[in-house]
């Protein structure tokens, strides 16, 4: 699995299997420009409106709004508590 990251570059890349995806890829906005490589986790959901706007009223804190990207995924992303930045992506595309 090759997806490009949210400026349209490949740099991440990842396995699937059945419904369980992972992401491994490059997040310098994340590291503040550490050039380490870090694990982006990628949580594919239905109904990505209903997750956001729960995680907003429980106030966990998000760490990229909700948009839709130009490569096929409606997403957002969260920090949980141990640093994880955690996307959160529904496709777009039928």
């Amino acid at each position: 699995m090759d997806l490009p990251d949210k400026n349209g570059n490949h740099i991440d890349g990842g396995i699937r299997r059945d419904e369980m995806r992972l992401l491994f890829g490059e997040e310098p906005d994340v590291v503040d420009g550490n050039a380490k490589l870090t694990l982006s986790i990628m949580w594919f959901v239905e109904n990505i409106e209903e997750i956001y706007d729960e995680f907003r009223r429980k106030g966990i804190a998000i760490a990229a709004e909700l948009e839709t990207q130009p490569y096929g995924l409606r997403e957002f992303a969260f920090m949980d508590i141990n640093g994880y930045y955690i996307r959160v992506a529904e496709g777009t595309e039928e």
